[in-house]
């Protein structure tokens, strides 16, 4: 991205249909583009994200803060550096746009990283056909859990569309549950995670860039 990052004015956003577009365009088509200038108080971001469509309820509510604390059941609640993933791939349906607001961000570091899961894909199927398809073709569960909650689903970590295209990515290490593959499978399956994984360690595809106060990324999921 570069400096061609999509930046978007939240005022402009909230009052113009054709600003609205603009930003729904380049999220749809890039996967992930900013919003400026989102007021830092309550009930702005919901606000912002009903000028799409209705939010959605998972076991962390509709809009959750994410902060550094003790005794933290996710690691987004600490001051690790998150490695590249994408949310929620425990869940039936993982979310498909989401939306990180900015409300302070004046420590050492803080930077975020983001990756096309899809040129991956694209990539990985080029490189390593046989590895592509065991990521499409091999559900794999999924399973968050906490004192109040036990959430599990299986899925393969890419999704293709009826073209054959690859449209959607799962891949969140973390969340990834024992696999129940016969041995000779795992060790092929695991391979190809790993091919997959190093993707997401080479610099060719990371973007970094550090948010200021007011900036909303708005990123597809299911992709970026």
């Amino acid at each position: 991205f570069g400096d061609r990052l999509p930046r978007h004015q939240h005022d402009a956003i909230m009052q113009d249909d054709q600003a609205l577009l603009a930003w729904l365009e380049d999220v749809t088509q890039l996967g992930l583009a900013v919003v400026e200038n989102t007021p830092p108080v309550s009930g702005s971001l919901e606000n912002l994200c009903r000028r799409i469509a209705h939010l959605r309820e998972t076991n962390f509510g509709t809009v959750f803060e994410v902060f550094s604390k003790p005794q933290a059941v996710n690691q987004a609640y600490t001051a690790e550096a998150l490695p590249l993933h994408t949310d929620q791939s425990n869940q039936e349906t993982p979310p498909g746009f989401q939306f990180l607001h900015t409300l302070k961000n004046d420590a050492e570091g803080g930077i975020s990283t983001f990756a096309d899961g899809i040129r991956m894909a694209e990539d990985l199927r080029a490189q390593n056909p046989e590895a592509y398809r065991l990521l499409r073709d091999t559900k794999i569960p999924s399973r968050f859990f906490d004192d109040t909650c036990d959430i599990r689903f299986s899925r393969p970590v890419l999704g293709e569309d009826t073209r054959g295209e690859p449209v959607e990515v799962n891949f969140n290490r973390h969340l990834t549950d024992i696999l129940d593959l016969d041995p000779d499978e795992s060790i092929a399956y695991y391979r190809a995670y790993r091919a997959f994984l190093a993707l997401t360690y080479d610099p060719k595809y990371r973007f970094e860039l550090k948010s200021r106060p007011g900036d909303v990324f708005a990123f597809n999921n299911r992709r970026t």
